[in-house]
């Protein structure tokens, strides 16, 4: 024998009461099945309630409005941006930059003029460094003069004591 189960009822559960959670508060959340709260104006105007956004107008667009308290009167403004006219600006830039371009010529050649001199004080420093540098070469005293009489003259003159000299410096006195 082939038993068939017979099909069970479906149990009914009572709906669940869901409570959006606290960082929510600001928010409309519409769920699935929900039809959503309508807001109370904050003032009595009738300008400024019919001022406030529609109803979404499909159930397939966004769930989540805007937070009720980041709404401003301005919402509906729209920003466009302004840009100033800099033309002048511009065009007054670029003629102070031609006429530095206008100048480069002279510049340069003043640069290289200075830069050949550079060099040219360079080496002069350099020669005058080495010269510095190496000690001055102890001079020999100069010999006292001396007199060179030919032969001939000598056997005529009678012999001096004074012809022998000495190189003795000659020393001055302080007087």
């Amino acid at each position: 024998m082939t038993s068939h189960p017979e099909p069970e009822p479906p149990v009914v559960r009572p709906r669940r009461h869901v409570k959006p959670p606290a960082y929510l508060a600001d928010f409309e959340v519409q769920r699935p099945g929900s039809e959503r709260r309508s807001q109370q104006p904050a003032c009595s105007s009738d300008d400024e309630a019919k001022a406030e956004d529609p109803p979404l107008s499909s159930e397939h667009e966004s769930r989540v409005s805007t937070p009720i308290s980041q709404r401003s009167p301005t919402s509906e403004l729209v920003l466009l941006d302004e840009w100033r006219d800099t033309r002048g600006d511009l065009q007054r830039e670029n003629d102070e930059l031609r006429s530095c371009i206008r100048q480069l010529p002279e510049i340069l050649s003043a640069s290289q003029g200075l830069k050949a001199e550079n060099a040219v004080m360079k080496q002069e420093i350099q020669k005058l460094a080495t010269t510095v540098a190496t000690p001055c070469k102890s001079v020999p005293p100069v010999p006292a003069p001396q007199f060179h009489e030919p032969e001939t003259c000598r056997s005529q003159r009678p012999p001096h004591k004074a012809e022998t000299s000495t190189s003795t410096p000659l020393r001055r006195s302080g007087r």
